[in-house]
């Protein structure tokens, strides 16, 4: 809108001569015209927020011919630099797609200059409350009026708000894409999002089914009843689950994780009625679940009670021949609950008809009248033993259970010393153990070392190899007491894995440093995502739109393992251990019993060092960038009773992050000076009054590099 004052012309037709006005008719000719220009420009902005205020209403009552009455034919409407609107024809698809899901606008805290209006929007409709998003906060929107018509919007959402708001999305987005990518066609193109009023209710629906999948399972109380039958060589189980249906949906079907045992079938009654199987028992399928159809649907609130018959086929004797002990993993069926989608219960066991053996669950916290009880557990294994040798010391908590081979048991305690040490190392980072039990495999080959079920460590990862060294058993052994901290109580959320698993190495690798363990276990993990890069493998750990990530054995090791611990070694790197250490302690505390992801742990490292870490895990975790810095040049020269020292570094990978460079002098004494990250190639310069002898990168060889020659003798 633009606002024209007419010329104030004065004249006087009956004389030629010019008169000198007296200074108090001046004064009173200037108030005149000071009046006259705050009641026009009152009157501008008051006709400014009155179009901007019927654009609020046609928008919140859904009339697009109103809306496009009001705006301009050339609008443009920008987003936070994300995505513009250009044109008329344009915004009537937007108003369209935003009537479709019924969007609501509240422009306030309003400053009006003329024709320019600058204030805060808040939005909500069907699309963010799925999302879990109560409103979307444009805390600085500016629009622009001209000839009564707005012409130019621009608004920038508050930055904690566009972080939540950009999580939740690319969380749904995986989602999508992974378990609904036929429903994505014509709903992105690419990368890019379609806006148009068809695809809304696809849109919804979609969202939905997200918005269930992604509330925590409800807590469930199992009872679960096994006997093994040693003539038809049978595991029987019973089991009752209780729970109630804390969501806002009816529930219709029940589906079950296939890992239990894809061939046989079982039965099921949900509430006392029998429950239908919706396709038949498929052999070698593993990933789909089995679904089963309810006789009668489950209300919102009501209690849900699952009875289960089920029944495999395993020869106890063999495998315990072959592996003593061994850990029986999924002997039961369990609720799938959605891919990667991971959760605690609470169990009570019974056991019967193991005769010649010794079988316990691999956690509990009590055992009274025959029955032991688990609270809290993610994954329940069964513990089987013939002539394995048990050592067990409960005068700590946790009490621990040691379990040797007959041939490599020499009855020292120093595995469970080690135990004991691991915990409290890590109780003196978190001031508690959160489970009473913990059992060390000593020795002892598994069929399942690499994702032991709660309250199971062994002094073995399949990765490392051999592990006859025993400060590495002691790694070891530490690592897996650490992941019951990040990743049985922190449970990662999907795609988030790296982060406990990262998480917990580090940790690991702390205690080695305390205790000064000789270990090289930093460079096998960094070799194993090394390696991959080399191999031309795509390391991108968190890509919304990749379809079917994590889908191998060798992804879950390069990315979690591998690449998962480069990450936080490299951010302990630029930001220290002492704040790394509070980031540790920080995350526990604020996740404990509780999903997390990229955001949320991006989140704990901002607050904890002061600063936007996006550089780090746009590059890190979002892509498939990969750090190699070299030493290109360096120089010395005695100037001014000085020895100035120049090292020239040169980015050569497609990571750009501050790189520690040391300077080492003939006195033994040494500088560390980072690089800008922003350069490509980087002058360091260091001052000493005796001689240098070296310059190196990566002093402490922490950082996941590339190349290996990054040390250069002074001259």
């Amino acid at each position: 809108m633009t606002c024209k004052l007419n010329r104030l012309m004065i004249s006087n037709s009956d004389t030629e001569s010019i008169k000198i006005i007296p200074s108090r008719n001046i004064l009173l000719i200037l108030l005149l015209i000071i009046l006259t220009l705050f009641l026009f420009t009152a009157g501008c902005g008051e006709q400014s927020e009155n179009i901007l205020r019927a654009f609020e209403d046609a928008h919140n009552n859904q009339d697009i011919d109103r809306i496009l009455r009001i705006i301009s034919d050339d609008i443009t409407f920008e987003i936070s630099n994300d995505w513009m609107i250009d044109g008329k024809e344009s915004f009537r698809v937007y108003a369209e797609w935003d009537a479709a899901i019924n969007s609501l606008f509240r422009f306030d805290n309003l400053q009006i200059r003329g024709d320019t209006i600058h204030g805060r929007l808040i939005e909500t409709n069907d699309w963010f409350n799925l999302m879990g998003i109560k409103a979307v906060i444009y805390d600085s929107v500016t629009v622009v009026i001209e000839n009564n018509l707005i012409t130019h919007i621009t608004a920038s959402q508050k930055t904690s708000n566009k972080r939540e708001t950009q999580s939740k999305f690319e969380s749904f987005i995986r989602w999508a894409a992974d378990e609904r990518s036929s429903e994505l066609v014509g709903l992105m193109d690419g990368p890019s999002f379609v806006f148009r009023k068809e695809n809304a209710s696809r849109w919804l629906r979609l969202l939905e089914e997200w918005h269930l999948s992604t509330l925590d399972p409800p807590n469930q109380s199992i009872n679960i009843h096994t006997q093994y039958n040693h003539e038809n060589r049978t595991l029987t189980t019973d089991q009752v689950i209780e729970f109630r249906n804390l969501t806002q949906t009816t529930i219709q079907q029940i589906a079950f994780d296939r890992a239990w045992d894809p061939v046989q079938p079982y039965f099921v009654s949900v509430n006392g009625l029998p429950a239908r199987p919706v396709a038949v028992f498929q052999q070698n399928v593993i990933d789909v679940p089995v679904i089963f159809d309810l006789s009668n649907p489950v209300e919102p609130g009501q209690m849900v009670k699952i009875e289960i018959q089920s029944e495999m086929d395993i020869d106890i004797s063999a495998l315990s021949s072959r592996l003593d002990p061994y850990l029986l993993i999924n002997w039961f069926p369990q609720i799938w609950w959605g891919r990667d989608i991971e959760y605690v219960s609470d169990y009570t066991i019974t056991l019967s008809g193991f005769r010649g053996f010794d079988v316990t669950p691999s956690c509990f916290s009590t055992f009274v009248n025959g029955v032991y009880r688990a609270d809290n557990i993610r994954s329940l294994a069964l513990l089987i033993k013939r002539t394995a040798i048990l050592k067990i010391d409960s005068t700590e908590t946790p009490t621990i259970r040691t379990l040797f081979p007959v041939t490599g048991y020499n009855g020292s305690g120093e595995i469970t010393i080690s135990t004991l040490d691991a915990v409290e190392f890590m109780r003196d980072h978190f001031k508690n153990f959160p489970y009473p039990l913990i059992t060390i495999l000593s020795d002892i080959e598994t069929e399942n070392t690499l994702d032991l079920p709660t309250g199971i460590a062994s002094t073995e990862i399949p990765f490392l190899g051999n592990t006859d060294n025993r400060s590495l058993q002691k790694w070891c052994i530490a690592q897996r007491v650490a992941e019951h901290y990040f990743g049985e109580e922190v449970i990662p959320a999907i795609n988030s894995h790296w982060i406990t698993k990262g998480l917990s190495l580090y940790l690991a690798t702390r205690f080695t440093e305390s205790r000064k363990l000789r270990v090289n276990v930093h460079e096998m993990l960094t070799e194993i995502y090394l390696n991959a890069v080399i191999l031309g493998m795509d390391t991108t750990i968190d890509n919304p739109l990749y379809f079917g990530r994590h889908s191998s054995a060798r992804q879950t090791l390069v990315l979690d393992y591998g690449k998962g611990y480069s990450i936080i070694s490299a951010l302990s790197v630029i930001l220290g251990d002492s704040r790394m250490d509070r980031i540790v302690r920080k995350a526990y505390q604020q996740f404990e019993g509780k999903r997390i992801d990229l955001y949320d742990f991006r989140g704990v490292c901002e607050r904890i060092s002061g600063g936007n870490l996006e550089w780090f895990f746009d590059q890190w975790v979002r892509s498939n960038a990969y750090l190699s810095y070299t030493l290109d040049d360096v120089e010395s020269e005695f100037t001014g009773g000085r020895y100035v020292t120049t090292a020239e570094v040169v980015r050569t990978g497609s990571i750009r992050m501050p790189i520690p460079v040391a300077a080492y002098f003939a006195d033994g004494s040494y500088q560390i000076k980072f690089t800008d990250r922003k350069l490509d190639v980087d002058i360091v310069t260091f001052e000493s009054i005796t001689p240098l002898t070296k310059v190196v990168l990566d002093p402490e060889n922490r950082l996941p590099m590339l190349n290996d020659e990054n040390i250069s003798m002074g001259t």
